[in-house]
């Protein structure tokens, strides 16, 4: 009788446990069913030092995060002790966000203008403009933009796959229309519509949009200061202030149709659905990709959070870069890529001002090193990989997310 009353108590503790477990469970559920419900989001705050924090976003003021601590409390933060926020997992459907949109036939090409800002979509239907690219964007809808204003334009056709940014270098002197047959056109971009129009040693040629694969414009490169924000879809705007409310991202002042009418428009504004948004940016000049001050990496590629674009280097070499002024804290990635791990064996060194500050070995057994460094008061930055016992062979590492902190 002791024996089964002992089984049948322990069949019991166990089904108070199972049933604690549940409701514990249930319980983390409806707190973040809550919590979506109320407009939360969950980020990565990236903090002064590069830190990241994960948080369950609830608003940004002019000069506030305000997010809810474990706690249960509300905590704030001042916006200038933060760099930036960093999605905190999942995906939107691709269906919601991106998709066939225009009746020209072409799917998810890309709009890059010269201070980095970018746009997915296709070529609108509308009515041509002079001197100007309409475009559809799938969530901000019409956009036009000057072709003073663009850099890169890539047209992808679901039938032909997918499309390379970095066909073509970037534009120097001349416009480069690029045919999909493979002919290139150099010359003057005047017109972009339903045909490309291209002047060419004082004649004009006019090349269908059908048969155009990419177009690069010789406009000159600048940079955008101020909030940056990248989309889920590939798309990065830009805006004077970014603030959060009732699970939108309000992008204030947004510039990206580029038109004499932006000046007039005070408060004009854009909201995106926080399930869009892959990382921001509160000021592009206190949070700098390492990518942008070499030119290893392509201007054209895609690039990572932040437009922190992978960097490659192979054994032997050496990379020097200026830090921006007033630079204080360096962090990245470094890997040695599958395909290098049957022999690679190699030394990544960090140098700031010509002084040896980290060294790291890269192999099989240690292929993957994170770490930051202090490099405030640095003018200069050298990254030397130095090759290992096998020498030059396999001899390649990326890297990734590298990110520096500017006061």
């Amino acid at each position: 009788m002791r024996r089964i009353g002992a089984a049948r108590q322990a069949v019991r503790k166990k089904e108070l446990r199972t049933l604690e477990i549940r409701r514990f469970i249930s319980g983390l559920a409806a707190a973040w069913l809550a919590a979506s419900a109320s407009g939360q989001a969950a980020f990565d705050l990236i903090e002064a030092d590069l830190g990241r924090l994960p948080i369950r976003l609830a608003e940004i003021t002019s000069d506030t995060i305000v997010w809810d601590h474990p706690t249960g409390d509300a905590a704030l933060v001042p916006l200038e002790n933060a760099l930036g926020l960093v999605a905190g997992g999942g995906d939107v459907d691709a269906g919601a966000s991106r998709g066939r949109i225009s009746a020209l036939g072409f799917e998810r090409s890309i709009l890059r203008l010269t201070d980095g800002r970018r746009l997915t979509g296709s070529l609108s239907a509308q009515e041509e403009l002079p001197e100007t690219l309409r475009w559809q964007h799938p969530l901000l809808g019409a956009v036009d933009v000057p072709l003073e204003q663009i850099d890169r334009l890539v047209l992808q056709r679901a039938t032909v796959g997918p499309a390379s940014v970095d066909v073509l270098p970037s534009a120097l002197r001349n416009d480069v229309v690029l045919l999909r047959n493979g002919d290139r056109l150099e010359g003057f971009v005047a017109a972009l519509g339903r045909d490309a129009v291209i002047e060419i040693e004082g004649r004009e040629v006019v090349v269908p949009m059908e048969s155009v694969q990419q177009v690069a414009l010789a406009n000159p490169r600048e940079t955008w200061s101020g909030p940056m924000v990248w989309l889920r879809d590939g798309s990065v705007l830009a805006a004077t202030e970014v603030r959060f409310e009732d699970g939108h991202f309000v992008l204030i002042n947004d510039s990206i149709p580029g038109t004499e009418a932006d000046a007039a428009d005070a408060g004009q504004s854009v909201a995106v659905r926080s399930e869009h948004v892959s990382a921001v940016s509160f000021d592009t000049g206190r949070l700098v990709p390492l990518a942008r001050l070499i030119d290893t990496p392509s201007p054209a590629s895609v690039g990572g959070t932040f437009g922190a674009t992978t960097i490659g280097l192979s054994g032997g070499v050496s990379i020097p870069v200026r830090l921006p002024a007033g630079a204080r804290r360096l962090s990245l990635t470094a890997e040695l890529p599958l395909r290098s791990r049957a022999w690679g064996r190699c030394t990544l060194v960090l140098r700031t001002d010509g002084e040896a500050r980290a060294r790291f070995a890269l192999s099989a057994a240690d292929p993957v090193i994170d770490f930051d460094l202090d490099i405030t008061n640095a003018r200069t930055l050298e990254l030397v990989l130095e090759p290992g016992e096998f020498g030059r062979v396999q001899t390649d590492i990326e890297i990734r997310d590298a990110l520096i902190a500017v006061d």
